[in-house]
This record gives C-alpha cells, sequence and structure tokens, in this order.
C-alpha cells in the first residue's frame, strides 16, 4: 500500500460554482462577456498565456524533472472493466503527445514486470479495488515512480455521472504526468489541467469569464483535459527550457 504521503495527485469531486472572476474591473468584465461566448473566452484560456498569467497555490515548488528522457508504461491489473487497456494506452499517449511542446523526450515502453524497477520508466496503473485513496482519483508517487489510478472513485464516478468517466480518466493522467515532468504546485489557473477550482480554505481559482466555471454551455468540466500553454511554459520554465 503507497502511504497517501507520498502521493501528489487529482482529488475527485464534481464540478461546482467555486471559481472567481479575475478581470481588472467588474464595468471591464460585463462589457466583455457581453461581446465574447463564454466558451470562446475558455479557448482563449488554454490557447494562450501572456505575461503574468503563471499562477499557482503555492502548494509546492516545480523543479527539473529527473531526467530530459521520461518512458511511460501501462500495467492494466486491477483496471475496471469499463475501461480497455488499449483505450487507455490511447489516453496515455495523448497525454504524452501534449506534453511534447515542454521539449522533453516522452516514450512508449511496453509494460513488463522488470520495467518496475527502471528509474526512467513510469509505470501508470490502478490500486486494489478495495484500497482508500483518501478521496485522490489519482496520485503520482515519485519515490516508485508510479502513477497510480483509484478504481473505487472511478466507482463512485461510473454511479453519479457515467458520461464522465472517460473525460475525466484522460484528464487525470494528463495533470499526473504533468507532476512527473517537473510540475509539482497545483495551477490556480482553473483551465489548467494541472489546477485545481479551490483549496478548501475559501479562495477560488482564477477565470476570466465572469460567470465562473459554469458558464460555458455543455462543458462540465472548466479545467482542460489536456495541458494549456499555460501548463506547458511552467514545465518549460521548470525544466529551463524557455
Amino acid at each position: 500500500m503507497i502511504p497517501k504521503s507520498a502521493l501528489v495527485g487529482r482529488r475527485f469531486s464534481l464540478p461546482v460554482p467555486l471559481c472567481i472572476a479575475a478581470l481588472a474591473s467588474l464595468a471591464f468584465a460585463v462589457g466583455v462577456a457581453a461581446a465574447v461566448d463564454p466558451g470562446e473566452i475558455r479557448e482563449a484560456e488554454i490557447r494562450e498565456c501572456r505575461a503574468g498569467d503563471l499562477a499557482t497555490w503555492g502548494d509546492g515548488r516545480d523543479r527539473p524533472a529527473p531526467s530530459r528522457q521520461m518512458f511511460f508504461a501501462y500495467n492494466p491489473t486491477n483496471a475496471p472493466a469499463d475501461f480497455s487497456r488499449d483505450e487507455v494506452v490511447a489516453m496515455v499517449r495523448k497525454a504524452m503527445s501534449g506534453w511534447a511542446a515542454c521539449g522533453l523526450q516522452l516514450d512508449w515502453a511496453e509494460w513488463m514486470p522488470t520495467l518496475e524497477a527502471a528509474p526512467d520508466v513510469r509505470v501508470i496503473g490502478w490500486m486494489p479495488a478495495s484500497e482508500d485513496s483518501g478521496g485522490l482519483i489519482g496520485g503520482a508517487d515519485f519515490v516508485r515512480r508510479r502513477l497510480l489510478l483509484s478504481p473505487k472513485v472511478f466507482a463512485v464516478l461510473k454511479a453519479r455521472n457515467p458520461t464522465l468517466m472517460q473525460s475525466t480518466l484522460q484528464m487525470t493522467l494528463s495533470h499526473e504526468i504533468g507532476h512527473f515532468l517537473g510540475l509539482v504546485a497545483h495551477s490556480r489557473r482553473c483551465v489548467d489541467v494541472t489546477s485545481y477550482y479551490h483549496d478548501g480554505k475559501g479562495r477560488h481559482c482564477l477565470t476570466e469569464n465572469i460567470g465562473g466555471i459554469r458558464s460555458v454551455k455543455g462543458v462540465i468540466e472548466y479545467r482542460s483535459d489536456m495541458p494549456t500553454a499555460c501548463d506547458i511554459a511552467r514545465c518549460r520554465r521548470a525544466n529551463g527550457l524557455q
């Protein structure tokens, strides 16, 4: 069993209106909202990273990845029946492709038991279904070089809203791979894949949408399921690749 203190990851919660606007003034914000569709604002936040946009919760310190080349492998042991091996592999590869713009070399490796001890390999797998993850849907274990997913939390999600299963897994994989690339702190920009919506102490994430994270029709999760421009900028900065 992995000690909970060893994991850095995403805590499961269904989206709630916890974001606040981050515009210069209310009058300006209302004017922008009237002219620009909230979905377009979200897409711009994903696509662009302006000077001063990088903001984290201060819950960790970004650092260089342990090496400029990293391999990822998938061990399907304990995987829920809802996710086939090919489906998960495709999502891992998609997340790796999204992080490629950081400038590190990310490669795929077919899983075999001997890879567990390889220092340059990060193995993605599942906790036993009976194991309590402490509410974490996934976690990056830096010591054992594993990305662990929680079948129990996905079972809860399936019972509440099964339509979110695939997108949540993609988001979780992208988020946790970001930790392995050196992004230890969580972003305070709502849209970043490395973000948290709130800190549990009354502070909320930042977005230019005055309606917050529930302002975009058809979008349940405001957070992107792939790295944003600011996620990439933070990764490049952490690894000295700016």
